[in-house]
């Protein structure tokens, strides 16, 4: 993941992450991003996540008819830790889903300060764009590419102020939610060693800071989605 980290030095990083599968719109990101590739080279897509679908090898043969192959990252499926590293180095979050009832990945990047950017088939859209935490689209191929293309034209000072809306949303609207989610998860999960198997773990991020200004240690529990 280091090795990861330096090759991305200098990106606007662009984070997907959840399920290879054709409902969540990965080929509209590589579309898009194949369109927005020389108005800003600075933009790289990192795509991780589980392939049940066997759908990543189509997606990578697209990317290179396109062109764009040296301008997507795969990762694969990632738990825990290395999770939360992929969080860290992503600029925005990704999601130009076709169907999606909450989109937990969703709630985890806008719990990081991380903006995101996400069609408007995620039933949570409504409270993305009244919070002025993301950009929301239809679920095209011209959907998907305004959301990057505004993205890359975004200020860094309107930025700042997104990751601050971000945050601030998912505790006033997303974390009990969220929480509820991880609990039963921890309920389901009959053992330590297999509630890794089923991509659990705890959290060893950083402490966040709440919006009325006190500390709280992030414990979460995560499943790969």
């Amino acid at each position: 993941m280091l090795a990861l980290k330096k090759s991305l030095i200098g990106k606007d990083v662009i984070l997907f992450l959840g399920r290879i599968h054709s409902k969540k719109g990965c080929d509209l990101l590589i579309e898009a991003m194949s369109r927005i590739a020389q108005r800003f080279p600075w933009a790289h897509a990192v795509i991780a996540g589980p392939d049940e679908t066997g759908s990543a090898a189509t997606l990578k043969k697209l990317a290179r008819a396109r062109g764009i192959d040296d301008r997507i990252t795969w990762v694969g499926p990632v738990y825990g830790e290395e999770r939360w590293f992929l969080y860290n180095i992503a600029s925005v979050f990704i999601l130009p889903s076709h169907m999606e009832n909450f989109g937990m990945t969703v709630a985890e990047s806008l719990s990081q300060s991380i903006p995101v950017l996400i069609s408007d088939k995620v039933n949570i859209y409504t409270s993305i764009v009244k919070a002025g935490a993301g950009f929301v689209a239809p679920d095209t191929v011209d959907g998907t590419t305004s959301l990057i293309d505004r993205w890359c034209r975004t200020p860094e000072a309107e930025r700042v102020a997104m990751r601050e809306q971000a945050q601030s949303l998912f505790y006033r609207e997303f974390r009990a939610i969220y929480t509820a989610e991880d609990l039963i998860r921890l309920f389901q999960a009959e053992d330590a060693p297999q509630a890794q198997r089923l991509g659990l773990s705890r959290r060893n991020s950083n402490d966040n800071r709440t919006p009325d200004g006190t500390q709280e240690r992030n414990f979460g529990l995560l499943l790969a989605r």
